[in-house]
């Protein structure tokens, strides 16, 4: 089960076109909100939102924000735009997505017999912080100017937009192109699998390194495998 809470959105922090936070007013309290425009829309101060307040109740590592799950009033929403695979399936927040190889896009003719990665180095990352230092010394380190491709799967935080490193990499140009596959999204291009992903990195955005690091929120049971 997930704890919810309604809350009434006193101020916005910042407002984007795939991740705004919020100031709400929750049972008396003044408490922080991420929203993912993609699912629910942006809120307007004034309006009362329905938040997942779970993980901060549990006091787990998610920022100390909870989730807005929908706008009361605006509940209803129309699709937008071309695609037809989806992510988070079989929820009540799956979304529609282009993939970037599926047929009608330039991607599908490149991918659609497969091929390989010419030799393009892949570096894979245990964890998200490794991305930006793995990054750097690619950029900083190489005898050319080189195509940096980052891949994240959905191996921990499913919206890209949820990481201020892969955000502040790509404003400085240490990060070229992004890919999230599985059921990650919100990156340049969706792909299904790490598969497609690694050649679309190679084929469609012509990477010359391509870096694949889960996103940020990692879980843990502190077992051998856990």
């Amino acid at each position: 089960m997930m704890q919810t809470r309604f809350g009434k959105v006193v101020a916005i922090i910042s407002q984007g076109d795939q991740l705004s936070e919020i100031m709400t007013e929750v049972e008396g309290r003044m408490e922080k909100a991420y929203v993912y425009p993609q699912l629910t829309g942006n809120p307007q101060p004034g309006e009362t939102v329905l938040l997942n307040t779970t993980a901060v109740r549990l006091g787990l590592g998610s920022g100390g924000r909870h989730f807005v799950q929908l706008i009361v009033g605006r509940e209803q929403h129309e699709l937008d735009g071309p695609g037809h695979i989806m992510k988070l399936r079989y929820t009540p927040w799956q979304l529609k997505c282009q993939t970037i190889d599926e047929p009608g896009t330039a991607g599908h003719e490149a991918l659609k017999d497969g091929g390989n990665l010419e030799g393009m180095p892949v570096v894979v990352a245990e964890l998200h912080s490794q991305l930006a230092p793995i990054c750097l010394m690619a950029k900083e380190h190489s005898s050319c100017k080189i195509r940096l491709v980052y891949i994240m799967p959905d191996w921990a935080a499913l919206p890209i937009a949820l990481s201020n490193t892969v955000r502040q990499l790509q404003s400085q140009g240490l990060i070229d192109h992004t890919i999230t596959y599985g059921h990650a999204f919100g990156g340049d291009a969706e792909a299904v699998n790490i598969f497609s992903a690694l050649l679309a990195a190679r084929k469609v955005f012509h990477a010359d390194v391509a870096v694949v690091a889960m996103g940020p929120g990692i879980v843990g049971t502190g077992t051998k495998y856990g």
